[in-house]
């Protein structure tokens, strides 16, 4: 039976989807741990890459080398740039867009079939954090799209050259009135707070710690939400 790859770029994103697969177990592929199970007897195979371009290029080649997957999902939290994607809001990538104009297609694969609620719509992939809400109106007017993360194309176009379909799942974890501080301020890599360098920042921007406090407190409440609906595409595609 086919494999589904998954890629987070956070363990805190896929946390939920791991602690729910059935048979489970883990290997190694050097920095990457492969986590590996069923869902509604269907083989999964899921990594968690780190933030940003290099890592999810390098999480994507890995997963296509180790479990050659006939399906590829980018998953994770997104902020928000349209007035309709509120905070927990799932959003499945029609296109993806890169901050330099690039634009991929992504179209559902055959026998997809998209969770109710889950929203169709234009995913942009940024370099970077986008925490300021003028940022995020600006990108929903250049690019027109709904929702930014930072690895989703570079996933998509590693799934391309090798052939196998991807999808994009996101769920908004901050709508477009929110304005967070620079998460490269006040948070490690692996997406923890980093107090040494959060108080500082704080002080000398106290405005964004009521948005940031409601922000890290929806987490949990988000990947919940992705992971009911990862769950429900993934019962819904053929066994074969």
């Amino acid at each position: 039976m086919h494999t589904i790859g998954i890629i987070a770029a956070l363990r805190q994103e896929a946390d939920p989807f791991i602690k729910g697969l059935d048979a489970s177990h883990c290997s190694h592929a050097g920095p990457l741990t492969v986590h590996r199970g069923a869902v509604g007897g269907r083989p999964v195979s899921l990594v968690v890459s780190g933030v940003g371009r290099s890592a999810a290029r390098d999480a994507a080649e890995a997963l296509i080398e180790l479990s050659r997957p006939n399906l590829i999902i980018s998953i994770g939290f997104a902020g928000g740039l349209a007035e309709e994607a509120a905070a927990g809001t799932v959003v499945v990538g029609s296109e993806i867009v890169d901050d330099a104009g690039g634009r991929e297609a992504f179209p559902a694969p055959d026998g997809v079939v998209l969770p109710a609620g889950a929203k169709r719509g234009v995913i942009l992939t940024s370099r970077r954090f986008i925490h300021a809400v003028d940022h995020k109106r600006d990108l929903w007017d250049r690019f027109g799209a709904v929702a930014v993360d930072m690895e989703s194309i570079h996933i998509g176009r590693i799934a391309r050259a090798a052939e196998i379909p991807v999808l994009v799942v996101r769920v908004i974890s901050d709508d477009l009135s929110a304005e967070l501080p620079l998460m490269g301020s006040v948070m490690t890599t692996d997406g923890r707070l980093d107090i040494q360098r959060a108080i500082p920042y704080f002080l000398f921007h106290p405005d964004t710690i009521i948005p940031f406090v409601r922000f890290l407190g929806g987490l949990k409440s988000h990947a919940d939400t992705l992971n009911r609906y990862l769950r429900q595409l993934i019962i819904s595609l053929p066994k074969a």
